[in-house]
């Protein structure tokens, strides 16, 4: 492959950001999560496969103005609601919009859809089913909350399975907090009050 042909089949991180309207630091974890195609140079540069950001920009229609530019007060604060099954995602959501809250829910059904809505969502708060399928459970929220993709998201994981969140909570960072589906049905209007109230006191 000639110079030319490279440059038309591979491109760098910070071109790929700037296609996709992110950071360069969003790009990286994508590629590391499976999102980007890429591979090193024998120089250690990384270069991404131009057709996997144009399958990016065409399955999700992601542009160049991305909401993660914004500064915070120029956007509403953001949770985001993972679930797998959409009956259950839409009625999540839908509940949780007729409490008025501050708030604007986003969604996902997939381990993908919510690594991209956190990329170019910028969520505040993300609340999650611990056993969503193709998620690698624990120790994906783990890696999550230890690494920099979003530092300042805070997670709400739950489980319908009360052995799983048993572990959860003895084992995730102690700032994802844990519920079982019956105790965040019933106490979730009251845990989003408490944290819309103590968000605006930070603010």
């Amino acid at each position: 492959m000639n110079q030319t042909e490279h440059l038309r089949t591979y491109c760098t991180t910070r071109d790929a950001a700037e296609m996709l309207g992110i950071s360069q630091r969003t790009a990286q974890l994508w590629v590391e999560s499976g999102l980007l195609e890429a591979w090193k140079t024998k120089g250690g540069h990384r270069r991404i496969s131009r057709t996997s950001v144009r399958r990016l920009l065409d399955d999700h229609h992601l542009t160049r103005q991305s909401k993660e530019l914004l500064a915070p007060t120029q956007r509403p604060t953001r949770v985001l609601v993972v679930e797998s099954a959409p009956i259950s995602l839409n009625l999540r959501k839908r509940k949780i919009d007729s409490w008025n809250l501050p708030l604007e829910v986003i969604t996902a059904n997939n381990v993908i859809d919510a690594l991209i809505r956190i990329g170019k969502e910028t969520p505040d708060l993300m609340i999650i089913d611990l056993l969503l399928p193709g998620m690698n459970g624990l120790p994906w929220l783990r890696s999550l909350a230890e690494s920099a993709y979003h530092p300042g998201m805070e997670i709400i994981a739950w489980s319908a399975d009360d052995t799983a969140k048993s572990e959860a909570h003895d084992s995730l960072p102690n700032r994802i907090q844990t519920f079982s589906k019956a105790a965040l049905d019933f106490t979730l209007q009251t845990v989003l009050k408490r944290w819309v109230e103590r968000r605006t006191t930070q603010l």
